[in-house]
């Protein structure tokens, strides 16, 4: 039996039906939250929320290219680059669209709410390749403290199907069979892409653990699952095709025209009284003897500390500012081919580098350290490995042979005078 326990870095298809069922499960719930709230409007048309409906998933291809390109860009600017384009093309695509289907007012609002879309998905999408270099870190440094957080968008689960339920019954109070029937569709749609979903990832992650065995049986295990998946998917679809033919026995209910009123409790009446029995303004004012007194400027030495602070102020929240986004930026920096994560360490230091550097720039500029650092250099010059910390002077000479020679002797005798004087 073929085994297959190498690490295959291609696009597989089953990595691409992973992306492309992550990017319709994204749609899906982003085009919903618009027409739940037009659902319990009094003034709508039901076929025209139903196109407004379907002009959303305008958003689809820009979201496929967002996250096709997620672990494509190494920068951050890279990638805050493409989202801006997919933004704008986005944005663009459905003034389009809008302009063919509706009105001035419905155009602008689907050109807001899929730019608007977008720069969520975008954000989302930032926020997940973050969270995915994160627990690479973790698992190699075995950080037991570090907790994964977990996306809405980023891919299928079933407890999303409770939001589908939820504006299934909202279509249903107000009167909405448009709605009603993309609601139920969508709680299908995501149950059959949540169990295709966990199944493969589960699958591939249990093959994945047993890549060191020898002689694991891979394609019969996933034909034996893959059997499995697709009864499973039967019995799912046998019993949402009779459920879409009784439609026409939903409890249709209309609360959008319903009053509620509460018995009216008795006025206290209250006399009306005539401006003019007041006083009027002059009574109002009278306390007041001569003109308003004159506005004083503050002294001198006043403005001066309150421009001190402010620039110390704002100092600081550039400071702040410029420290988040540049670990933005750090945080960024990551690719992934498939499921392996390769983090860039090109830019990262050693901490005890750093340290011993900040030591060496603070050492006095005496006859000793310069003594001292004049043997170091020479000893790079002539060695290429780094001296163990156990070496002896004489052993450091030695693997670089200066040892016995005139420049060396001279040098040991410097670097002696200098090590334990005073």
């Amino acid at each position: 039996m073929k085994t297959d326990n190498t690490t295959n870095h291609r696009l597989t298809p089953r990595h691409f039906l992973l992306a492309l069922i992550e990017d319709i499960n994204c749609a899906m719930i982003l085009a919903l939250p618009v027409p739940a709230v037009c659902v319990t409007m009094t003034e709508r048309n039901d076929e025209a929320l139903l196109r407004f409906y379907l002009a959303s998933w305008i958003i689809f291809p820009f979201i496929a290219i967002v996250r096709a390109f997620l672990w494509k860009t190494r920068y951050y600017y890279q990638y805050l680059l493409l989202s801006v384009a997919c933004i704008l093309s986005c944005c663009g695509c459905a003034w389009v669209i809008g302009s063919a289907l509706f009105g001035p007012v419905f155009r602008n609002l689907l050109t807001g709410t899929c730019g608007v879309l977008l720069l969520l998905v975008c954000y989302d999408a930032n926020a997940i390749r973050r969270n995915e270099i994160e627990r690479q870190k973790a698992e190699e440094v075995n950080d037991i403290t570090w907790s994964p957080r977990s996306s809405l968008l980023e891919y299928p689960r079933l407890p999303v199907i409770i939001l589908y339920v939820i504006m299934y019954i909202l279509a249903l109070i107000t009167n909405c069979k448009a709605m009603c029937d993309v609601s139920f569709c969508s709680a299908f749609a995501c149950l059959f892409l949540s169990l295709t979903y966990q199944y493969i990832r589960r699958r591939e992650n249990y093959l994945k653990d047993k890549r060191h065995i020898s002689n694991v049986p891979v394609h019969r295990i996933r034909a034996i699952s893959t059997l499995f998946l697709a009864t499973v998917l039967i019995i799912v679809l046998a019993v949402a095709v009779p459920s879409g033919f009784a439609r026409k026995l939903r409890p249709y209910q209309d609360i959008r025209f319903w009053e509620f009123s509460l018995p009216a409790e008795p006025e206290e009446e209250t006399p009306y009284v005539p401006y003019s029995s007041i006083g009027g303004m002059e009574e109002f004012f009278g306390d007041i003897d001569g003109p308003l007194p004159d506005r004083r400027e503050p002294p001198l030495w006043l403005n001066i500390v309150s421009g001190i602070f402010a620039a110390a102020a704002l100092f600081l929240v550039l400071q702040a500012l410029y420290r988040a986004l540049k670990r933005s930026f750090l945080a960024f920096r990551g690719t992934r081919e498939n499921d392996d994560i390769i983090v860039s360490l090109e830019e990262e230091k050693d901490d005890i580098q750093k340290i011993l550097k900040k030591m060496y720039r603070r050492e006095p500029d005496t006859e000793r350290y310069r003594i001292r650092r004049n043997y170091k250099k020479v000893i790079r010059r002539h060695r290429k490995d780094r001296p163990l910390p156990a070496e002896m002077p004489e052993d450091i000479e030695k693997k670089a042979g200066l040892y016995g020679t005139p420049e060396g002797q001279e040098l040991h005798n410097r670097y002696e005078d200098a090590r334990y004087s005073g």
